[in-house]
């Protein structure tokens, strides 16, 4: 987990939307939650087979981008 210290003086406008995406070679949770004046970011991640078949590895491609995306999002803190 990642600890975020609000600067005095600040607030939080958005932070993203908790992401939980399971299937059925991997699983994936993240959230980001506003407590004590801090944002703390979790995330887990789960591979249920050391190999991924080649049917599946496009949506094994498919969970990557989207963990991707989810950590790429923007917090927004307004003054």
């Amino acid at each position: 987990s990642y600890t975020i210290e609000i600067p005095k003086g600040y607030t939080v406008e958005y932070l993203p939307e908790p992401l939980d995406i399971k299937g059925e070679d991997f699983e994936y949770n993240a959230k980001f939650e506003l407590k004590d004046g801090k944002i703390i970011f979790t995330d887990g991640y789960k591979r249920y087979k050391r190999i991924i078949p080649p049917e599946h590895y496009p949506k094994y491609m498919k969970f990557h981008k989207q963990i991707l995306d989810y950590t790429s999002k923007s917090i927004i803190l307004k003054k």
